[in-house]
């Protein structure tokens, strides 16, 4: 059991991030119930990268934009603490003064003539709390006439133009969906931890754990933990929030949690384009979306700040498998940027897969200039769920793990689980 008065040390992996969406809400939700010494350890000093993938951020949470939803078929808890979650968006929104949240709407859209089987559980699940309505079928037409009266029809109901192209198109528009800029989302996260007391240590060598201080004579209970600079750092309570380094750390973890790789891309839109893709006229979507997570195919946003579009691509999910400390079969780790390049740079393939979406789909941006590609990696778990717990073999960790490439958007609320578990 902790107290407000226990220290509290949020600590990342050997590249991954403690200073990442879980550790964050930690943070913040440990403030909220009155705790004061709590010390954030991350390798990547993200006060001089600001979470942005083209400053060297580089880990899930440094990115550029997130999907914000609450569309998960028939996974009600997940929808309602989704639901939730947007409320607090919109908070953050009025409390920030800048809009980290885009209530910019999801199109789902595929080519299959029909609409995904996830998406008619989704809309008899939101039916339950009273958001069916937010839900439009493209090819229903008594939603595209409730879409005129309620403003919401236009260029998103088919962003790509296929129809105009005669290309099949078929899906649904979820107006209770968009973006958020994760990279100022979590700038505004660590400014609010910062502000309630928490403390950071951000830099190769202090920031970068090595290992757990072990209590003498009771190598079950942990009491801190090590840096690379040869510190010790003594703590009542460490959590681990090491993204998908996490089960390299706690091996206990090997069984069911795994660090998996998806592809992004950054297209330069020229000048006289942008407007096409602004965030009031061009959806947040999703292409052949199949699943509770945004892994069945490919994802989009409205062009971002700086003239850029984003386009993610997490279909097939790739490993990196090393060998297992404590199991016959290989763990999957994380490469890191410098890793990956040293190998070639990423697979071709997704960038190929892309290439041909774009030219399918987005024809006017083929052959413009591709500003950042990158892989990103996520911690999947075997459901796909999340995992918040102490370690049962050992005392004094707890553990928030299994992003499983939906995370981000529970940032304002999933730290309060973590407090309620350490409680």
């Amino acid at each position: 059991m902790a107290s407000p008065s226990s220290s509290i040390i949020i600590v990342g992996g050997r590249y991954f991030s403690g200073a990442g969406v879980f550790g964050l809400s930690t943070a913040i939700h440990l403030q909220h119930r009155g705790f004061k010494n709590v010390t954030i350890f991350d390798k990547q000093d993200y006060h001089k990268s600001a979470y942005s993938p083209f400053d060297g951020g580089d880990s899930a949470s440094a990115d550029s934009h997130k999907v914000i939803r609450s569309a998960y078929g028939s996974n009600k808890p997940l929808q309602d603490l989704a639901n939730r979650a947007i409320g607090t968006w919109k908070q953050w929104n009025a409390d920030s003064g800048v809009e980290l949240f885009s209530h910019s709407g999801w199109a789902r859209v595929t080519e299959i003539g029909r609409p995904q089987d996830v998406d008619i559980a989704t809309f008899n699940t939101l039916k339950l709390v009273g958001l069916g309505d937010t839900q439009y079928f493209l090819n229903n037409d008594e939603d595209l006439k409730r879409a005129r009266e309620q403003g919401w029809y236009g260029p998103k109901f088919d962003q790509f133009n296929r129809r105009e192209r005669g290309l099949p198109l078929d899906g649904v528009f979820d107006s209770n969906a968009g973006m958020v800029q994760a990279d100022l989302a979590c700038k505004y996260a660590l400014q609010l931890a910062k502000s309630g007391g928490a403390t950071t240590i951000f830099s190769p060598g202090q920031g970068e754990f090595t290992g757990f201080i072990r209590a003498e004579n009771e190598p079950n209970r942990v009491i801190g933990i090590k840096t690379k600079d040869g510190k010790e750092h003594r703590a009542d309570h460490v959590i681990v929030a090491a993204g998908p380094y996490t089960p390299q750390i706690v091996p206990e973890l090997q069984s069911f949690v795994t660090a998996t790789a998806g592809n992004f891309i950054f297209v330069k839109v020229p000048e006289h384009l942008r407007h096409r893709y602004e965030a009031d006229v061009f959806p947040t979507w999703a292409w052949n979306y199949s699943g509770n997570s945004e892994s069945g195919g490919l994802t989009g946003f409205p062009v971002d700040r700086h003239g850029n579009l984003k386009i993610s691509y997490r279909s097939p999910k790739w490993t990196n498998p090393v060998a297992s400390t404590t199991q016959e079969a290989p763990i999957s780790i994380p490469a890191t940027i410098e890793e990956i390049a040293s190998q070639g740079g990423p697979p071709l393939s997704p960038l190929e897969e892309t290439k041909a979406f774009i030219k399918e789909n987005l024809p006017e941006l083929v052959g413009e200039e591709i500003t950042l590609a990158k892989m990103c990696w996520y911690t999947d778990t075997v459901d796909l769920q999340f995992v918040v717990d102490r370690v049962p073999s050992t005392e004094g960790i707890i553990v928030v793990t299994g992003g499983s490439g939906h995370g981000f958007k529970f940032l304002p609320v999933l730290g309060e689980y973590v407090v309620d578990v350490l409680e």
